[in-house]
C-alpha cells in the first residue's frame, strides 16, 4: 500500500488527489476554528 501511494504521488493524478486532500484538511481546520471563536 506504501509502494502504491509512492506511486500515486509520483504521478499527476496523485499531485491533484493531495491538493484536494489537503484543501479538505484545510477547510475542517478552518470550521474547528471558526466554531472554536465564534461558539
Amino acid at each position: 500500500m506504501g509502494v502504491r501511494y509512492a506511486l500515486d504521488f509520483s504521478s499527476r493524478d496523485g499531485i491533484v488527489h493531495r491538493f484536494f486532500l489537503g484543501a479538505a484538511t484545510s477547510a475542517v481546520v478552518a470550521r474547528e476554528i471558526y466554531y472554536f471563536h465564534f461558539c
